[in-house]
């Protein structure tokens, strides 16, 4: 079995984690800001030669939609998305990728507690992406980039 560590995009916590510590990992996003996402990767040292950093997940919580899980299982590999579905809808859940861009995405990119806690678990035990779930590549699913603009409760970002 592989062992990972993880961090908070935020740098306030840092540890060893295992598959028995998904659940609760993933409950205690919840209580965290949104953008406090957490960065799941090898616990060997980092390598001159990149090696050591794959692979690699990330898991993010959007309290409205769900947890965003993307795996990166090797440097040749495109990173993934988990997904409720195969079949997509039109882009319409706001992101923010690292405070840089703003895009709409799909909201079966939004997965429940369970859908996350069966991929992390996977992972963790694995080094891999579950083959029994959804996985979609990052080059595959429809998005749309948005203007940053202060926005009142309820409006919507404007959309390039």
């Amino acid at each position: 079995m592989p062992k990972f560590k993880f961090t908070t995009v935020g740098g306030y916590a840092t540890g060893k984690i295992s598959s028995n510590d998904a659940e609760n990992t993933l409950r205690e996003m919840q209580k965290r800001p949104a953008w406090e996402g957490v960065c799941i990767f090898p616990q060997e040292e980092l390598q001159a030669d990149g090696g050591g950093q794959f692979p690699f997940l990330n898991l993010s919580w959007h309290s409205d939609h769900g947890y965003e899980v993307q795996c990166f299982e090797t440097p040749q590999s495109n990173s993934d998305f988990l997904a409720v579905e195969q079949n997509l809808s039109a882009p319409e859940v706001y992101v923010e990728l690292g405070g840089q861009t703003q895009e709409l995405w799909p909201r079966q990119l939004f997965v429940p507690l369970a859908l996350a806690t069966q991929a992390l678990r996977f992972f963790l035990e694995s080094g891999r992406q579950d083959p029994s779930l959804h996985w979609v590549a990052i080059a595959k699913f429809p998005r749309r980039t948005v203007r940053p603009r202060r926005i009142k409760s309820g409006q919507r970002p404007i959309e390039h």
